[in-house]
């Protein structure tokens, strides 16, 4: 029964089917809703409401069948997507199940069988956890099959999970396809940065030998370096500062920098703390480090001070000290137990003080410099208190009444922060009882008098940009940075913004920042004392060459200074561009503007006005004895072992080399410099003609005998015929020209 009833449903859905087709009788009100829809929602005719009725169904069978064409379509596409989706969830599962239970052959059959870079991607991070190296080697087979950037998909995901989960083997096969290689620094080299807080020194070298990483082990100002200093990683730490970029870097106002000897205590000993040496025991060159990256030193300064009897390996790993160096290593075992973190050059400013102001230091003794210091605090408070809801709060307050009063004020004033940490001591009330914090001793006093010497010394030569007031005021700022040095060893969670080199995007990431806590000041150590007083003698001394701060950068901005702006030098490319006339200037504009912009070739004639800019040999000469002058001979032209000085990814081995490339690449380097001079001259050129000077009696000389009475009458007969229109009287009408 059940098979007949069957039947007889099948042939009446069969028979309805063919009379809707053939007659259409459910099409008719499918017609009638579409042509309402037209009329009532379409455009406005010019029509009456019977004639736009009568379109509406005409137009209404065509209408309706492209409706439901589109729906079908999408109904189509919806289903589709679902199916794949339920296929890939099903894949994966079946994958899944299959490295789990150890079956490769399955897993082999489901990875040749894939077409999807995305699923493989997954794949190979599932065989990353459970690693399995036939099966990740078909994977990255497939993936190379399917096209030679397939194996960087999604931001190079696979390589980057191989690094997070210390997968080195799998890293090394990776970085053989060069898609991955290319783009091995994606997301701000992310895959150096995972090497450095992991501490895997085998990963860090194998990720080290990558150009493209190696290019860019400096990005997110220095984090790598940062990152390992964070989480203890000395070794790390050592052996990125064997790379002049790391060394090198300047970092920006803002970014935190202090060592904390909290960080010691909380990751203790680490295996080993070195830079790497060869097993010939041939000694690596030690980089050049700024005065602003002391605090590397420092790091690894203040590890040795806290644990000097350290376990040595046999392996040819071991810490090293050069034997002649700016930054010794070797100076922190020196006699003065305050002065255990200086280095060579360090010791040497701070002799130099002594030798310029240590009568002065004698005759006055540290008591009455130190009344010097506090008169100036005192009165600078005074000038600018700090407020709470603007009321000046006064200077000093009993213990009791800072327990009730909100000290916020306090601990974010500079002046009132070094007047409490110099005078106070043992009794400041805005003093943690933190019990690592360390007070003033009789060597760091005296070093703060020298310092207070040189800074109010009326004979002394500021650097560029700083006077005695600026140095007073940085003086001050250097003070309240030792009474609140670790008042900034903790972090909080932020959100940052940075841009994708693979995608060209921006993605937001969380990461943590350092800040001040608003607590009672927690006290610097001595080697904290040390490397602060050091900047602010580095800061002091900068009127000597032999103390002036002389990196890559710094001497590119010199040639700037000299040689492409306006200068005194005679060989300045603004002096070459001021004696051409206005033409020419222009000429040239165009011609940079091809050349650098539009990336076209020059022609022999604008090759020939490119090549005036060009530098000789003799003014590069006259630019090296210049900057001898400046810097000092021997550190321009002495040369460096391992081509330790970088700029623009090329290594020089003396500052006169990089002098050179300056020379010869000088319209490229400071293209915009030279665009803006071009500009400022042609703009400033008509200012200058009318500004210049005019004998009016010579004028009037030349005029008269120049012309003579008949030529002038002539001259003012043609004048007057070729005014436009007739002339109008006072009273408005027009002027009858006078017969003679």
């Amino acid at each position: 029964m059940l098979a007949i009833g069957w039947q007889a449903a099948r042939k009446a859905i069969r028979l309805f089917y063919s009379l809707t087709q053939s007659f259409g009788i459910f099409k008719i009100p499918a017609y009638l809703l579409t042509a309402f829809l037209l009329v009532w929602f379409g455009p406005t005719l010019a029509l009456g409401a019977g004639l736009r009725t009568l379109l509406a169904l005409a137009l209404s069978p065509f209408v309706f069948d492209i409706a439901s064409m589109m729906f079908t379509v999408a109904v189509g596409l919806v289903i589709r997507s679902a199916s794949l989706f339920t296929r890939d969830v099903q894949t994966e599962s079946k994958f899944n199940t299959a490295l789990i239970a150890n079956n490769e052959v399955r897993a082999l059959s489901l990875v040749r069988n894939c077409r999807s870079p995305e699923m493989l991607v997954n794949f190979g991070i599932k065989v990353i956890t459970h690693p399995n190296d036939a099966i990740f080697n078909a994977i990255v087979a497939r993936l190379n099959a399917l096209g030679p950037r397939s194996l960087a998909h999604n931001h190079n995901q696979l390589f980057r999970a191989a690094v997070y989960h210390k997968r080195i083997d799998y890293v090394k096969t990776l970085l053989g396809n060069n898609a991955v290689a290319q783009h091995a620094h994606v997301n701000k080299n992310e895959a150096l940065r995972e090497a450095c807080i992991q501490g895997d020194m085998d990963m860090l070298e194998a990720l080290l030998n990558v150009q493209v990483i190696f290019d860019n082990v400096y990005v997110n100002n220095n984090e790598a370096i940062r990152l390992a200093e964070r989480e203890g990683k000395w070794d790390v730490v050592a052996r990125l500062l064997l790379i002049p970029m790391v060394a090198e870097f300047r970092y920006p106002e803002g970014v935190k920098l202090d060592f904390t000897e909290r960080h010691i205590q909380q990751y203790g000993q680490p295996q080993v703390m070195a830079a790497p040496r060869a097993v010939d025991n041939s000694i690596p060159a030690e980089p050049h480090i700024p005065p602003e990256n002391h605090w590397l030193l420092n790091a690894l300064n203040g590890y040795l001070n806290i644990h000097r009897e350290r376990p040595r390996e046999e392996a040819p790993r071991d810490l090293y000290v050069p034997e002649e160096s700016d930054h010794d290593l070797r100076d922190i075992g020196g006699r003065e137990s305050s002065m255990r973190e200086l280095n060579a050059r360090q010791h040497a400013a701070l002799e130099d003080i002594r030798k310029r102001y240590g009568a002065v230091y004698a005759a006055k003794g540290r008591d009455a410099i130190f009344e010097e210091i506090k008169e100036y605090m005192e009165a600078e408070y005074q000038q600018n208190p700090a407020t709470y809801f603007k009321i000046g709060l006064p200077l000093h307050m009993g213990k009791i009444l800072t327990w009730l009063t909100n000290n916020r004020a306090y601990y974010q004033h500079p002046v009132h922060g070094a007047w409490r940490y110099l005078f106070l001591g043992d009794s400041n009330p805005w003093r943690s009882i933190a019990s690592y914090t360390q007070g003033l001793t009789s060597d760091i006093k005296e070093e703060i008098a020298l310092m207070w010497l040189a800074a109010t010394d009326k004979d002394a030569k500021f650097p560029e940009g700083q006077s005695r007031e600026s140095v007073l005021v940085e003086f001050c700022q250097t003070m309240c940075e030792l009474a609140r040095a670790h008042n900034h060893d903790r972090a909080r969670p932020c959100i940052n913004v940075r841009k994708d080199s693979f995608t060209n995007q921006q993605e937001y990431y969380f990461t943590t920042e350092t800040y001040d806590d608003l607590e009672g000041d927690r006290y610097t150590c001595g080697g904290g004392m040390n490397r602060r007083l050091s900047n602010f003698y580095m800061l002091i001394l900068n009127d000597r060459p032999e103390t002036r701060m002389l990196t890559a950068d710094a001497m590119r901005s010199k040639f700037q200074q000299e040689m492409v702006n306006e200068s005194p030098l005679p060989a300045s490319m603004y002096k070459k561009l001021k004696a051409m006339d206005a033409k020419t200037l222009q000429n040239l504009l165009k011609v940079l503007s091809k050349k650098f912009e539009s990336l076209d070739d020059l022609s022999e004639e604008e090759s020939a006005l490119f090549n005036r800019l060009a530098f000789t040999e003799g003014e590069i000469a006259a630019f090296v004895k210049t900057c001898q002058a400046y810097y000092g001979a021997n550190r321009i032209t002495e040369r460096r072992e391992n081509n330790k000085i970088v700029f623009n990814h090329h290594r020089f081995a003396s500052f006169a080399e990089m002098i050179a490339l300056l020379g010869k690449t000088a319209t490229e380097e400071f293209y915009n410099d030279i665009k803006r001079n071009i500009e400022n001259i042609l703009r400033d050129a008509p200012k200058q003609q009318d500004k210049a000077p005019v004998d009016r009696r010579k004028k009037a000389t030349a005029v008269v005998h120049s012309t003579s009475p008949a030529k002038s009458r002539e001259k003012k007969s043609s004048e007057a015929s070729n005014d436009e229109g007739p002339k109008l009287s006072s009273k408005g009408k027009p002027r009858k020209s006078a017969r003679r």
